[in-house]
Formats: C-alpha cells, sequence, structure tokens
C-alpha cells in the first residue's frame, strides 16, 4: 500500500517552474497570460529565480532615503487574497480582501487567487505567492496600501522599502518581491518562503534542519502555573501531580523567574519598598496600567506580587521576610513578596525623622496610588482611540514625559519589566531542589545544575528548556556590573518604524521607549557564556522570548532593522546550534529578519500567548495560529504555544494542538489539571501523537474570513504516516482589531454552522477509491468517496471536531482500512506503519502502532483474530458501520506490532 514516508513528508516541494514576463500592457503576467499585477511600475528590474521572478527596484528619480514608498502596480479585478501582516512588532494576524485599498499595512506575505471568472466557472484557480524580501541586510520590504498622500490611485498596491537607520539610504534595491504564480497553493507557499529565506537572510527551511526529539514529547511550562514565583519546590509539585495522574512531562521548559535581576540602582529603593496588600479593586488597577504600558503583552507585564499557587504558599508557610536584600539592610526585597519595610528605628529617632517614616509608609502610597489611577483613567479614555489619533500622541509624550518617573517606580514596585540582568547565573531559588520562592531575585544560586540533574532523575524528564529574552532579560543586562561587565551593555532606546507605529502605537510608551534596554553592540560573548552555562548545568536548550524588539535599536549608525536582526540572530543561532544542537524555541518572531535568519533552530511560535484572561482571544487565537502557520511552518515547526487544561477553552485549545503538527505543552498550575483531557493527548509514557507537518487551513478555507463572514467553519489539514486529519473550527465572532490594538468579540452569540470534509481536503492523502472518515466529537464513521463530502454541524462560540481520515485498501473482496486509538485526539497518529498481504486462505494486515487504549479497525468483514505483541485480544465487531475494535494493553513499550487476519 503507498504511504507517505517521513522522507516525502520532510522534503522541500518540487519546484513549479512557471516563467513570468511583462507583457504589451505592462502587465506582470504567468505562462498562460494570466494577470499577476496590473501596471506594473516602470521602476521594475525583473529576473528569474526557482521558478518564480525576483523584482528589484531602481527608482533613480527619487533621492536615495532610508524609506521609499513605491506604487507596484495594481491587484486584477477579479483576484481575491490573503494576507499575512503585522499587528505588532513581533506577531501576525491574516486579512482577506479583493483589492489593493483592503491590504493591511506592515503585509509581509500575499498570497492571491487569480481568474476570477474561471473559478466561478468550476475552473481550479491560479494562484500567486507575492513575498517581500530583505535586500542585503540594509532594506526590509512590505506591501501597504495607497494612502492620499502617495499621490496615486487608491487602488495601487504600495511597496516600502525602509532601513531603520537614518545614515542608510538608497534608491535602488536588487531583491525586493519574490513573485511566482502556481496551482497548488502549499507548494507554492513552501517554495515561495524557501525563494524568500534564500534571497533574504541565513535561515534555513523546515524540511533542511532536524526536528528536536522534544517534539514529539508532552511538556510543562512554568508560566500561568507560577509566574516569576517559579521554584524548584512549585517545580516538583507540578511534575509530581502529572506523573501521578499518569500524564508525565518529559519536557519542562522553566519559564521566566529563574534568573538574576534588579532595577536600576536609582529605583531600588522602590524596590525594597514592595506592595502591600491590597484589594481586587487597586489589583484590577495594577492590572490595567500594566496592559497600558506594557502593550497587552500578559508575559511581560507579570506583577511580582501576583500569588500564583495558593498551596504552594500555604505549605511554605507564607513568604516572611529575610536577609540578603537588595540594596542591604534587614528589610529585604524577596522577588515578588509583598513586603513592608520594619520601622523600630524610625520610631527610636526624633520627632522630624518619625514624622518623615509615617509620610514614607502613609502618604507616599497613596500619591503613588493617585498616579496609577491617574494613568488608568488616561488608559480607559484610550481603549478606542485610533492610531496615530491626539489622544495617542498626548498620551505618548505624557508617558516619555512627566509621568516617565511615576510608571518606572511602579514597575520596580510591581513588575519585572524594568529589570535587568545581573549575572548569566540562576538566582538563590535555585540552589536547592526543595528551594521555595522566597529568595530575592538578585541572589545567585551556586547548585542549579545539581537542581536540573535532580529534577530528570526524580521524574523522567528527557528535556529542560530554559527562558530568556533575546537581550539577556526584557530591558537588557545590567551596565557596570560585576557579573555583566565583561558584554559591555549600555543603555540604548529604540526607534520603532512608521508600520509598527501604525498597527501600535503603545511602542510610542512601552517598557523599552519608557526605560531603555541595555545592549551590547555584540552579543556573541553573552550568547555563548550563557548557554555554556546552561549546558554545563544540565539544560537541553533554551526558550527566546522578545525577538523581533532587537530590529527597533539599529538606527543611529547601526545598520537598520535588517542589519541589528541580522546580526542578532546570527549570535543566538550559532549559539544554539553549537551548544543545544538548535533546541531553542524562538519566540516573539514574527518579523521576516527574525524568520528568515532561522538557522539552526527549528521551533517557532505563530501568534501571540495564550490568554486565560482575555475570553475574545481563544477563538482568534486557534484562526491566527492556523494561517501564520502557511508562512512560519514552510520556516520552522510551529508552535500554537501552551495552555491550560483547567481553562474553560481547553478542549478548543487541546483539539488545535492535536492538529497543529508543533508539539504539545501546558502551563497548568502545579495542582489544576484535567486529566481526562490530557489523556486524550498525552500517553502513559509521556511521548504524544505529534502529526507529521504544520497544520494549515484547507484549500476552501484560504480565501475565507473564518472569523467574520459568518459562515465559513475553518478546516484545518494534516497528515500522519498512514492517513489524514482534518480539524473543524467554529471560530466566528472574534478577531484581533489593530486599530484599538486589542482582541475583540464582535459576535458574543456566533451561530452553528456546516462543514463538508471532504478526503480531498488533504492533498497529500495517498490516493484510493474510498476513504473512511472518524468524527472525534460524533464517534461514528462513515465511507466517502476522494471528492464526496461529509457534513457535520459545529457550534458556535469555539465549536470543534476532528476527522480521521483513513485510505481503504482493497484485497479481493476485503477492504480495510486503520482508524487508529479513538481515545486519543489524533487517532490516526498512532498507526506508524500499515501493509496487506495474501496469507493462506485468507489475508494477513501487519500494523506497527505507537501507544495503548481502543484502536477501530475498518473492515468488510469481520477479523478472524487479532494479536497484539504476540497475544490474541478479543475483537468487537460492529456489521452495521464494519467497525473492529480492540483494545491495546499499556505493556512495557508504547511501540507495538499487531496482526490482523482477515
Amino acid at each position: 500500500m503507498c504511504q507517505p514516508g517521513k522522507q516525502e513528508l520532510a522534503k522541500s516541494p518540487v519546484p513549479v517552474e512557471t516563467a513570468l514576463q511583462v507583457d504589451a500592457k505592462g502587465d506582470l503576467v504567468g505562462p498562460d497570460g494570466t494577470v499577476v499585477l496590473q501596471q506594473l511600475t516602470a521602476d521594475a528590474q525583473l529576473r528569474n529565480h526557482a521558478g518564480g521572478v525576483v523584482l528589484g527596484l531602481a527608482c533613480t528619480s527619487k533621492e536615495p532615503a532610508a524609506l521609499l514608498d513605491v506604487p507596484l502596480g495594481k491587484l486584477p479585478a477579479s483576484s481575491r487574497f490573503m494576507a499575512l501582516s503585522k499587528a505588532k512588532q513581533y506577531w501576525m494576524v491574516p486579512a482577506w480582501g479583493s483589492t489593493a485599498a483592503e491590504l493591511p499595512i506592515e503585509t509581509q506575505l500575499l498570497l492571491l487567487e487569480l481568474g476570477g471568472s474561471a473559478v466561478a466557472a468550476g475552473e481550479e484557480p491560479v494562484y500567486a505567492v507575492v513575498a517581500p524580501l530583505i535586500d542585503g541586510n540594509r532594506f526590509r520590504a512590505s506591501l501597504r496600501p495607497a494612502r492620499p498622500g502617495n499621490k496615486v490611485p487608491l487602488d495601487t498596491l504600495i511597496l516600502r522599502e525602509e532601513s531603520g537607520d537614518e545614515y542608510v539610504a538608497s534608491n535602488t534595491f536588487k531583491n525586493s518581491v519574490f513573485i511566482q504564480v502556481g496551482s497548488d497553493p502549499y507548494q507554492l507557499l513552501d517554495q515561495g518562503m524557501e525563494a524568500a529565506v534564500k534571497l533574504s537572510g541565513s535561515g534555513r527551511m523546515r524540511w533542511e534542519k532536524p526536528q528536536p526529539a522534544s517534539l514529539d514529547m508532552f511538556g510543562w511550562c512554568t508560566w500561568d502555573a507560577m509566574w516569576t514565583d517559579v521554584c524548584p519546590k512549585g517545580i516538583q509539585e507540578g511534575l509530581r501531580n502529572l506523573q501521578e495522574g499518569g500524564t508525565p512531562a518529559r519536557l519542562l521548559v522553566i519559564d521566566d523567574g529563574w534568573q538574576q535581576i534588579d532595577v536600576d540602582p536609582e529605583f531600588r529603593a522602590d524596590a525594597l519598598e514592595g506592595r502591600k496588600a491590597h484589594s481586587a479593586g487597586e489589583a484590577e488597577v495594577e492590572y490595567n496600567l500594566m496592559k497600558l504600558v506594557s502593550g497587552e503583552d500578559e508575559q511581560a507585564a507579570e506583577p511580582l506580587h501576583e500569588q500564583s499557587n495558593g498551596k504552594l504558599e500555604a505549605e511554605s508557610g507564607g513568604k516572611e521576610q529575610s536577609k540578603g536584600a537588595v540594596g542591604g539592610g534587614e528589610n529585604g526585597y524577596h522577588g515578588n513578596a509583598a513586603v513592608v519595610p520594619a520601622n523600630g528605628k524610625a520610631q527610636q529617632q526624633g520627632l522630624r525623622q518619625r514624622l518623615l517614616g509615617w509620610a514614607s509608609q502613609r502618604l507616599w502610597p497613596l500619591v503613588q496610588r493617585a498616579e496609577v489611577g491617574a494613568i488608568t483613567l488616561i488608559r480607559d479614555t484610550l481603549e478606542t482611540a485610533p492610531t496615530g489619533s491626539r489622544r495617542m500622541k498626548l498620551f505618548a509624550a505624557l508617558m516619555t514625559g512627566p509621568l516617565r518617573q511615576p510608571v518606572l517606580r511602579f514597575y520596580a514596585q510591581a513588575s519585572c519589566h524594568s529589570r535587568r540582568l545581573m549575572s548569566i547565573k540562576a538566582n538563590a531559588k535555585f540552589d536547592h531542589i526543595d528551594q521555595g520562592p522566597d529568595a530575592p531575585l538578585n541572589s545567585q544560586a551556586s547548585g542549579f545544575g545539581d537542581v536540573v540533574r535532580e529534577l530528570k532523575k526524580r521524574y523522567g524528564l528527557d528535556y529542560v528548556y530554559c527562558w530568556h529574552a533575546m537581550g539577556g532579560y526584557w530591558s537588557g543586562i545590567m551596565p557596570e556590573t560585576p557579573g555583566t561587565s565583561k558584554y559591555k551593555s549600555y543603555i540604548q532606546y529604540p526607534k520603532p518604524s512608521e508600520g509598527t507605529l501604525e498597527v501600535d502605537a503603545s511602542f510610542l510608551w512601552v517598557q523599552p521607549v519608557v526605560a531603555g534596554v541595555a545592549l551590547p553592540d555584540d552579543p556573541r560573548h553573552f550568547h555563548r557564556d550563557l548557554h555554556a552555562y546552561l549546558k554545563e548545568s544540565g539544560v537541553d536548550g533554551v526558550k527566546v522570548d522578545v525577538e523581533a524588539t532587537i530590529c527597533m535599536f539599529g538606527h543611529s549608525g547601526r545598520g537598520g532593522y535588517a542589519a541589528q536582526g541580522a546580526r542578532w540572530h546570527s549570535s543566538l543561532e550559532d549559539s544554539v546550534g553549537d551548544t543545544f544542537g538548535g533546541h531553542a524555541i524562538n519566540s516573539m518572531c514574527c518579523s521576516m529578519e527574525d524568520l528568515y535568519n532561522m538557522k539552526h533552530s527549528n521551533i517557532a511560535r505563530v501568534s501571540e500567548d495564550f490568554y486565560p484572561l482575555i475570553e475574545a482571544s481563544h477563538w482568534a487565537h486557534i484562526a491566527n495560529s492556523a494561517f501564520i502557520t502557511l508562512m512560519v511552518g514552510a520556516i520552522s515547526v510551529p508552535d500554537w504555544d501552551m495552555f491550560m487544561t483547567t481553562h474553560d477553552a481547553a478542549h478548543l485549545h487541546a483539539t488545535a494542538r492535536a492538529v497543529s503538527g508543533g508539539m504539545i505543552y501546558v502551563s497548568d498550575k502545579t495542582t489544576e489539571h484535567d486529566f481526562g483531557l490530557l489523556r486524550r493527548l498525552v500517553l502513559p509514557d509521556g511521548s504524544t501523537l505529534r502529526c507529521r507537518l504544520p497544520g494549515r487551513p484547507t484549500r476552501d478555507c484560504l480565501m475565507r474570513d473564518v472569523s467574520r463572514d459568518g459562515h465559513t467553519v475553518m478546516k484545518v489539514w494534516n497528515m500522519n504516516a498512514v492517513g489524514g486529519i482534518v480539524g473543524l473550527f467554529n471560530v466566528q465572532g472574534a478577531t484581533w482589531r489593530t486599530h484599538i490594538r486589542t482582541y475583540h468579540q464582535h459576535d458574543p452569540a456566533p451561530r452553528t454552522l456546516t462543514a463538508h470534509v471532504r478526503p480531498c481536503d488533504v492533498p497529500l492523502l495517498p490516493k484510493a477509491e474510498r476513504y473512511v472518515a472518524y468524527s472525534d466529537k460524533l464517534q461514528e464513521v462513515k465511507v466517502l468517496g476522494r471528492t464526496e463530502a461529509w457534513e457535520l454541524s459545529v457550534p458556535g462560540g469555539g465549536g470543534h471536531d476532528l476527522v480521521t481520515l483513513a485510505p481503504i485498501t482493497q484485497l479481493g473482496e476485503v477492504e480495510v482500512a486503520p482508524v487508529g486509538l479513538v481515545n486519543m485526539f489524533n487517532a490516526g497518529g498512532a498507526v506508524r506503519e500499515f501493509a496487506v498481504k495474501e496469507s493462506g486462505t485468507g489475508y494477513l494486515g501487519r500494523l506497527k502502532i505507537h501507544g495503548c487504549g481502543r484502536f477501530l479497525l475498518w473492515a468488510s468483514q469481520p477479523p478472524k483474530d487479532v494479536t497484539v505483541e504476540g497475544t490474541a485480544v478479543p475483537v468487537e465487531y460492529d456489521p452495521a458501520s464494519q467497525s473492529a475494535v480492540f483494545e491495546v494493553s499499556k505493556g512495557a513499550s508504547m511501540d507495538k506490532e499487531v496482526l490482523v487476519r482477515l
């Protein structure tokens, strides 16, 4: 039986040879005359490349500049598009339309569906990929609509070339855009991305890089579980509970909170004071402020005093004061402890000192809360303020002017956001395997390696990853400090691009702008020293955050956005490759300066965080992840982020992760797990049934706004070793709204929709006359022809289903198809090999499977017998559905051989 093997699924697509040329009308056309761009600019210079064309520009009529907007041409009247554009400096979102005026700014990839009249008549569409490039690590290109100031018709497609450095100017560009046409959109996108990467940076494609073995192991991340309270005691509690629940983690991601960090010296008194216990209302005020000053990034805005794990605090006797304070003294700053400084000495001093002490403890907090309240009130007025409005500009001036000190004081007291790295070594919370969360964050551990090795030993971990920011920590590396002085960092302030500010005005006032980031000009020594320390401590890989922010520091003679990104990624990738063999999770990394330079790492986050507190984010998260995978999934294995199994949207997220093709990891609190859900994702040995490819929207969804059109169910397809899978998601009703910079639920009660699932939705599914389809939601099977549809209802509000597809093998009068382990979300992922041959008077089916549970085999007649690892097992056969079900026991290994006699 024909089945796709690992090499077939992993290799680069075969080039689609399609010549493009400019016709007599000045239009860019494909080989069959299909128009790709009308009225192509006369400044264009074309050359053939990898089956498409590279479009360069010679804008000799314009003066050299650091930013140029060039009218590229017009989209054909009969075309539709799907665009992937930046919604923040580091994330993208999809958009759909049919005219250039509908194109979002900061578009980094454009997929066109051409030949509208032919498509309407039932013919297969022709697609074109338009991929902006980075030219010589100097200029980055992006697409955008025309504006009145462009002095061109509003239906014109604008190509922006920008360096980001006022000293880097040009009016000629060798590599501006790669364009290619073809009939297979997935092959076209993969090849378009391959060309873009090779022309733009130092990166390699997903299929050219080894895939870390950790991808196939269940992981637990400490972030939502403990925030910066992370400590060995809490980690053990989480790992122990997962182990006892039958879903052991084999990958541990120690997120933010393990490093030595501190605020700048002038704010250490504020850090010492800490934050007193407060009401829920005051906590909401602080949360609003942090969302404001951090631009909605929940991870970056985590408050130090947040207690995420009440049980852990109770077991450790609460957070008590101890010595080892920031700046010395009797009353220390204990990471996130709510510390109130003792005033015994002040009471023994004179009246003046007593009054000052009273004022500092009673009046000063009131002043601080008033400052926070005022800022929060301003935030409320900005909630719906358009980017670029007067209100935005006024607030930016306040945040970087009169309100700058209050904001920095607030950060010092309540958040890690303005802290800088004091050393490459772990903080003292990681000095002992049973250490709790009370050690100061600026203290140093001497036993970090012992802790890591003991965690591996006790809980059967294969891999431990540690989090760090691209520049060390959120605000960089502390200058002139004994632990980091060798890296010669200094405080720098970013210069966001005009496009970044158009999509996210918060970059006028977020933490890097207000506090600055301390960075070295050459990060190589830092990355190599940090990773060497982690490797020596038993750590196997890293999760690297805020990657795209680095590019904004390329101004003032540093070469620009692209040069800065290339320099930092070269450092990171070389270190990750040499030290960890490519074991790295890239995050906040969806700028092309990041994506096109991933040389060794092969995991990349494709969407914003899983946000437990933002209800409107969950449907949009699934939609965004699937469409962004069209671009990112060609470069790295897509990571759809961790999630929490006890969350209201947990089942939706779990189903999506099962079809994503990425790693499956959660961020459950240490004692809060839905093991019923986890056991559908995780096998008893901690392995998972990961799909073989990046999960991508089906062809009939590519040009549909699956979040807003009111009638499309998003379908996501993927492949297993023998069959395929289609995920169904009703994610109508909520999107990311760029102009107000947040998620928005425009329909709180989306209606139930009907999805049509066909075997041909999975383009790589082996050819067969008929297929068996299994609905996870209905627990029913249906036999379908390749183009025959199964109509399935999908409720609104995040309704979902998974349909496993298995080709039917026919030998004589016998037909058979292995569906898989139906107790798992990705049932077909358990089937690693399948073959049938004649044997005596019947037929023998041989399966190699991974996992345990209830196995469903579709067969046109009852099996004569079934053996698992040589032991006969009972079979339940239902003649109506022609389903044979048998139990596969856990056994000593998850890899088993099954023989079926028919």
